[in-house]
């Protein structure tokens, strides 16, 4: 006679970070885990973030062309050799500002994508910004470039949501 055998128990399910009150919410779904509970690489953040951020580098890239046909106008007009170096500088200071919201742009669009390049452009941009507002004394510019180089600093080391991917 062989003695009884103990009732074998199915393996357990993996288990989830959700809570079980927003486990049947189909947004935290999506963005807070996966099936297996593992953190997936986008934020419910990312997204209102990386339209504001395009949003002001739109309007940044509307100034900077302003300011291009500014400085050209102030150039051609000039007759002597100051207004023309005037025309220049303003010319050149629109078309930096032009590239740094293309750039700002493109890691947006990485923040909305949940894309670790993304975190890291604008991270290292609005850090850059920080460092600039500083020198400028520009205190709202200061804490809106540092929460958002925060922001993405936090995400990159998994801290705040999952690492990006």
């Amino acid at each position: 006679m062989q003695p009884p055998s103990e009732p074998q128990t199915p393996p357990s399910e993996p288990t989830s970070p959700i809570p079980p009150s927003m486990a049947n919410n189909a947004y935290s779904q999506q963005y807070l885990s996966n099936p297996y509970g593992q953190m997936n690489s986008k934020h419910p953040a990312d997204l209102p973030i990386g339209i504001v951020i395009i949003v002001f580098s739109g309007l940044a890239i509307l100034g900077s062309i302003a300011l291009i046909g500014l400085g050209g106008a102030v150039g051609v007009a000039g007759a002597g050799t100051t207004a023309t170096a005037v025309g220049g500088s303003v010319a050149l200071i629109g078309m930096i500002l032009l590239a740094v919201s293309v750039i700002n742009i493109i890691g947006a669009v990485g923040i909305i994508k949940g894309a670790r390049w993304g975190f890291m452009i604008t991270g290292i941009m609005s850090a850059i910004s920080v460092v600039l507002d500083i020198f400028h004394l520009n205190i709202l510019g200061i804490l809106i470039s540092g929460a958002v180089a925060v922001y993405c600093f936090l995400r990159l080391s998994g801290q705040l949501g999952g690492k990006p991917a």
